[in-house]
């Protein structure tokens, strides 16, 4: 964990000093895993003096486009959505290359999936066009994908959460704990069409309230005509993210040992020192990542993609 965290140093080494970022596709979603990379990378950018001047999610960011500049470097969010299985954010990343061919846009540890190999081409083009476009990705099968059917060259970089790792109370010394925490994806990417007896996801660690919140957040950033504002309300946002991001380790730290096929449960689980045991989605995300990171130190990592009817 130390030379994971260590390693996204070099990420700042892409985006000059000097120059004011943009931070664009930020998780406006109560997915957990998206904001532990979110607190990551802010916390890196934070550490190597990179000024950030505004925050725009997928839903907001084509109002505040004016307030791109020459200098500006685009930075947009990592994650495990690059290609054809959720469209929004690729839409998000296509059209900012498009855009902006005159800044440089750096694209934070991304893993790349395509449902139909069919699409990476065309995919590519955007990416390729551009003149000064860094991409990094997080596991060396999306490396291969990128290059071989992409067409684009990349860079292999850690996920962002992982600079999380001893970064304050909320990560700091953990409790024993007891027993086994199962955590299980009930989305898309889930290996099992059924949830474990006693399993869980995100959404079942959130409050009614904590729902509510996010509602009025949501809706004051869609009526927000104003960038000025949008930064007020991204401290609103913070707070509200880092609440759950405590809350979700609070949930884990109850637990002995974790087993999950989400790669920010196992993540988190390794934040907190936690005895952890991966399963994998149902395209091998969490096998190629930890065969990339962590070869052999957690149960189950280099075992392959699950059947997905298996």
């Amino acid at each position: 964990m130390d030379a994971l965290k260590r390693r996204l140093d070099a990420l700042t080494e892409t985006i000059p000093a000097e120059s004011p970022v943009i931070y664009l596709d930020i998780p406006m979603h109560l997915n957990v895993g998206d904001l532990l990379i979110f607190a990551g990378t802010e916390s890196l950018l934070a550490r190597h003096g990179r000024r950030v001047t505004h925050c725009f999610s997928s839903k907001d960011y084509a109002r505040f486009l004016d307030a791109v500049t020459d200098r500006h470097v685009l930075l947009l969010h990592g994650g495990g959505n690059l290609g054809d299985l959720w469209p929004e954010h690729e839409s998000v990343r296509q059209d900012v290359l498009r855009r902006f061919p005159h800044n440089r846009v750096v694209i934070f540890p991304q893993t790349v999936h395509f449902r139909n190999m069919q699409n990476a081409a065309a995919c590519g083009a955007a990416y390729r066009d551009h003149p000064d476009c860094t991409l990094f990705v997080r596991d060396e099968t999306s490396r291969k994908l990128a290059e071989r059917h992409m067409g684009v060259p990349c860079r292999t970089a850690p996920d962002a959460a992982h600079y999380l790792w001893r970064s304050g109370p909320t990560f700091g010394a953990d409790a024993a704990g007891h027993g086994e925490l199962v955590f299980r994806r009930t989305d898309q990417e889930a290996a099992r069409l059924e949830l474990a007896p006693g399993g869980v996801d995100w959404q079942d660690i959130l409050t009614p309230r904590d729902r509510s919140l996010f509602r009025m957040q949501r809706h004051a950033f869609r009526l927000n005509p104003s960038a000025a504002l949008q930064a007020l309300l991204m401290g609103m946002w913070r707070g509200h993210r880092d609440r759950l991001i405590a809350r979700a380790a609070a949930h884990f730290r109850t637990k002995a040992r974790i087993r999950a096929d989400r790669l920010h449960a196992v993540i988190l689980a390794c934040l907190l020192g936690k005895e952890v045991t991966m399963e994998d989605n149902n395209y091998g995300k969490l096998s190629s990542y930890f065969d990339t990171w962590m070869p052999g130190l957690i149960p189950g990592a280099g075992s392959g993609a699950l059947d997905p009817g298996a």
